[in-house]
């Protein structure tokens, strides 16, 4: 064999090498070249939030099994849903026999839909039900307060049936807010302005003043209509000047420029207080109270502006699919008008 030969013949020899090496790996994470899942991009998943609103049961029968489907906003046209369904869901029954198998004659069923329990409003208001061989469509109009079911039952048995019961989460409607003795229901309707009382920080109140003082919060979480209601488990506040209140402060001093406006967050716990101190200095600056000077620049951008901190409030719901419900409100401070309780000369009297 000649030189060139043995080197090709090398070359092909250490090209198989890693081919069989190459293939060896590929089968260890392949599970012998049955799993190709490993192998595949990472793809981003949606993260998806609910907030309340129907939940399906898992099915129950005697020979016939239902299966749903959630349907997107985006597919209620194929579906035949109304746009202005609140939610839609696809069911489909299967009807097995004695062996537990499914022969394609005996994929016949009725649907019907009504209440659980006794209510006297129409099923027919809360829900509309379309019918297609073995699948029935369901578009929910609004909250219920009473379980509805949904029954397949075999048109050639009528003893022969499956059902789901469809319940409906809760969603909180509002959070009745009182701070330091003012209570209103602060809700996503509208926007709720609330106020609060500053005591007397002025130039004649102690800064150890405003770490004893505190701003109390105590909430009452409220809900709408439904069959299940989850656990409030916290109420956290986010806290946060308003551009206004920033700007004001700036013209106000000029030293105080370079004051920024940050986000304070309560701990979440459903009764909480915070000082009069840590609102003011850990969402602008600690300085603003401490300093004498500056607590009457703060005074007057406070009563030179009609809007003071945003404030998001954010309810934390567990035990059902709606976890998370946010609303928003403005907080004002008043008695920020600096209370002037007499001037004095340095001398009363003088002859010139």
């Amino acid at each position: 064999m000649s030189n060139k030969a043995r080197w090709t013949a090398t070359v092909i020899a250490i090209i198989l090498a890693f081919v069989g090496i190459a293939a060896a790996f590929v089968g260890i994470f392949s599970d012998g070249f049955t799993n190709w899942d490993k192998f595949k991009p990472e793809e981003d998943q949606p993260e998806v939030t609910e907030t309340g609103g129907v939940i399906v049961g898992d099915s129950v029968g005697n020979g016939v099994a239902l299966k749903s489907m959630k349907i997107a906003a985006e597919d209620y046209a194929a579906y035949g849903v109304s746009p202005l369904a609140e939610s839609a869901y696809s069911i489909t029954a299967t009807v097995a026999d004695e062996s537990g198998s499914h022969p394609e004659a005996l994929q016949v069923v009725e649907f019907s839909v009504g209440w659980q329990d006794t209510n006297s409003a129409s099923v027919s208001e809360y829900v509309t039900m379309t019918t297609q061989g073995c699948t029935a469509t369901l578009s929910f109009k609004q909250a219920f307060s009473t379980p509805i079911v949904l029954t397949a039952t075999s048109s050639f048995d009528s003893s022969v049936s499956g059902t789901t019961v469809f319940d409906y989460a809760k969603r909180v409607t509002g959070v009745k807010v009182n701070l330091n003795g003012s209570s209103s229901v602060v809700s996503g309707s509208t926007r709720t302005v609330k106020s609060v009382a500053l005591p007397d920080f002025s130039e004649g109140g102690s800064s150890s003043g405003w770490v004893s003082k505190e701003l109390n919060f105590f909430e009452e979480v409220e809900f709408g209509t439904g069959t299940v209601q989850g656990t409030v488990t916290s109420v956290r506040y986010q806290i946060m000047p308003t551009d206004e209140l920033i700007e004001a402060l700036h013209s106000a001093n000029s030293s105080l420029s370079d004051v920024t406006g940050r986000v304070f967050s309560t701990s979440g716990a459903m009764a909480s207080a915070i000082s009069f101190y840590d609102l003011i200095a850990r969402t602008m600056d600690d300085e603003l109270v401490m300093v004498e000077g500056y607590r009457a620049s703060l005074y007057n951008a406070l009563s030179s502006v009609s809007s003071h901190f945003d404030v998001e409030l954010t309810a934390q719901v567990s035990n059902i699919s709606g976890t998370t419900f946010t609303f928003g409100f403005t907080m004002n401070l008043t008695n920020t008008d600096l209370q002037i309780a007499s001037v004095t000369m340095s001398e009363s009297n003088i002859v010139v």
